[in-house]
């Protein structure tokens, strides 16, 4: 007999698939209102899903070419945005703010995974999932 928790890990394809479905209107519904972004853990408020499951999902539209990560970087003290970047590479070790007006290191910055809806792939999943 299988154990609970393996019962638990088990995938459910039409659940998985229906996750997907609602994140993808959920990217068109904010491309519609003028947005350009999803921040991941405000989908997973919206969408009733854990930050686990509208990360998996969001990915999912991004290997479907209809989102592209990428990671904002924000003065801890201030909260000011201070740069966008592709990869966590590209994180210098210290980054020069202009709301403090000095530089900062790792200790006063946060990161956060932002997904950039790319419209053209997003009509494109729309119209063939139409099609579907």
């Amino acid at each position: 007999m299988p154990s609970r928790e393996s019962q638990k890990s088990k995938v459910n394809p039409r659940q998985v698939n229906e996750y997907v479905r609602q994140a993808l209107a959920y990217a068109a519904e904010r491309a519609e209102s003028g947005y350009a972004e999803i921040v991941p853990t405000l989908a997973a408020q919206n969408l009733g899903l854990s930050s686990v499951e509208a990360l998996a999902v969001l990915m999912v539209l991004e290997d479907a070419g209809a989102l592209k990560h990428h990671y904002r970087i924000y003065c801890r003290p201030s909260d000011g945005v201070l740069a966008d970047v592709e990869s966590k590479k590209d994180v210098e070790r210290l980054i020069y703010c202009k709301f403090c007006d000095k530089n900062h290191g790792e200790e006063d910055l946060n990161v956060e995974l932002v997904f950039r809806i790319i419209p053209d792939g997003l009509n494109k999943l729309l119209s063939d999932r139409a099609v579907a």
